[in-house]
């Protein structure tokens, strides 16, 4: 699993590629660790490369969204494909993550329209 950072407009994308698995999740848990610590209030993250998230990787990210949310901030996924779609409807959590299906919507969502 690879994780990038990228900060744009103010809104931080967490990009996701890969699988994300218990025996891999290390470095995507130091990065959102991170991103908690140095309290983004908003944040992406991109799916468009995620092949497999599965509950180690889905821990880790409510674990940021409930930080993110408590500071006031927000938190959304884009770009997801079919299976990782399913993985986070079965699980609940489309229902804590705002979806949208390309970055620029997610990035969008950030910026509301007067």
């Amino acid at each position: 699993m690879e994780v990038g950072l990228n900060k744009l407009e103010g809104i931080m994308i967490l990009t996701l590629k890969g699988r994300s698995d218990a025996s891999n999740t290390s470095k995507m848990e130091a990065i959102c660790e991170k991103l908690i610590a140095s309290q983004e209030k908003n944040i992406l993250i991109d799916c468009t490369q995620l092949e497999y998230i599965s509950s180690a990787g889905l821990r880790i990210l409510l674990k940021m969204a409930k930080q993110v949310k408590k500071d006031f901030g927000k938190i959304a996924v884009a770009h997801m494909n079919e299976h990782v779609r399913q993985i986070f409807q079965i699980s609940g959590f489309i229902e804590l993550f705002p979806a949208y299906d390309s970055v620029l919507e997610g990035l969008n969502c950030f910026h509301p329209k007067k």
